[in-house]
């Protein structure tokens, strides 16, 4: 699509269907301009679009607003139960480079929980409760539920925390969103710890009246430095994610075990000695968040006590968020321990080289010490720093 000429600032659109698989599909797309709503999509709406087709749309996909415009917004749904599974970009130079968008209402993850997510991610949208993608809108021909889509410069300004911590690479700044109130009262005690330690000789101000009177013992986090988490980031909710490989001898046995407690007892969420195929997904417990996601997750152990090795990725998305690594702490771990995403487990290994699978990071609960099994291996949600712990988990949910 080339984007049409038009004078002034405006925002041009593409709708890619996927390429693969079942991507084909249904769909409608309605522009939102804050005083009016139309729609953009050309098609009928029983219009299959093809692998790799792009979606065309009215006037070239192109439209008269700035990419910051708070009121412009994409709405997709689906008027069928023919679902499409793509991607969706936009530009402001007329071609030259795409964004991608970003879904700030009515999507769903993979878990099924909220998700507010890049559409760089294959978005999939149904008319039914049934699509494919990591980013899905669900329902929208049962009652006409529609997803709300905004440019990359809106998401910025809605999640302040992500741009931020994005652009600064990490800083303690980042994590201010959160911290306001201590913030501003830090700022005015650390002001006036300074101002009241003037040298002599130099005119000094005190605080009057009318400024807030913070005590320095009000102004300083109570917390002490043995009490923060140095193990894991505590959140809401985290989700967990097991997929066993799709090569030839990914297939083998992995249990799931998850700490909610933090009393160090952990409960199986998996199958017991089940064999896993290649590519499928390890279907884990609900505790009612939906399947793998559990509240207040603190550490998650995984063993086996075959000598079938299994291989495969085992992420966790904190709050919607999309899935990261996670890392192992335990002595029956070898390689990377910051790669989850490529892991291999081998309860019956007798040596650190598992040999026939080609994994960054190798659990090897069935090594032998001094004639004993070496033991589960423990993952972490997040390796917390010890002096810099809202630093750590900003920028691991940073991470796209």
């Amino acid at each position: 699509m080339t984007p049409t000429e038009l004078t002034g600032p405006r925002t041009c659109l593409r709708l890619s269907t996927g390429s693969d698989g079942n991507k084909p599909g249904t769909l409608n797309v309605q522009i939102s301009t804050g005083y009016d709503i139309f729609n953009a999509t050309t098609q009928p709406d029983d219009y299959v679009y093809d692998n790799d087709e792009e979606v065309p749309l009215k006037d070239g996909g192109c439209y008269s607003t700035t990419p910051d415009n708070p009121d412009f917004k994409v709405l997709v749904s689906n008027p069928t139960t023919d679902s499409w599974v793509g991607k969706i970009e936009y530009t402001i130079d007329n071609g030259v480079s795409w964004n991608y968008m970003y879904c700030n209402n009515g999507c769903t993850g993979r878990s099924g929980l909220p998700k507010l997510g890049s559409t760089e991610e294959t978005m999939g949208i149904s008319g039914n409760d049934v699509a494919g993608g990591d980013i899905r809108c669900l329902d929208s021909s049962i009652d006409g539920k529609q997803c709300e889509l905004v440019t990359m410069e809106v998401y910025d300004t809605l999640t302040r925390e992500v741009s931020v911590c994005s652009r600064l690479g990490c800083v303690y700044m980042m994590c201010l969103s959160r911290l306001k109130p201590l913030f501003l009262i830090s700022i005015i005690f650390f002001s006036f710890v300074y101002i009241t330690k003037q040298p002599s000789g130099e005119p000094t101000l005190t605080p009057t009246s009318a400024e807030p009177s913070v005590s320095p013992t009000t102004a300083v986090p109570t917390t002490s430095p043995s009490s923060r988490p140095t193990t894991f980031a505590p959140t809401t909710i985290t989700c967990l994610k097991v997929i066993t490989g799709t090569g030839n001898t990914d297939g083998g046995y992995i249990d799931v075990y998850v700490n909610t407690t933090g009393d160090g007892v952990y409960r199986s969420v998996s199958q017991i000695d089940l064999k896993y195929a290649s590519g499928e997904e390890v279907s884990l417990a609900d505790d009612g968040l939906g399947p793998g996601c559990y509240e207040n997750l603190i550490n998650v152990q995984i063993d086996s006590m075959r000598n079938d090795a299994w291989s495969g990725s085992i992420k966790a998305s904190f709050d919607g968020n999309p899935f990261l690594p996670m890392t192992c702490t335990s002595d029956s771990c070898a390689g990377d321990l910051g790669a989850t995403d490529n892991i291999v487990i081998d309860g019956g290994a007798t040596n650190p080289d598992v040999g026939e699978i080609d994994a960054l990071l190798d659990c090897l609960p069935g090594v032998l010490v001094d004639g004993e099994r070496m033991g589960p291996c423990t993952l972490q949600v997040a390796e917390v720093e010890e002096e810099t712990p809202v630093v750590s988990l900003c920028c691991l949910r940073s991470r796209a």
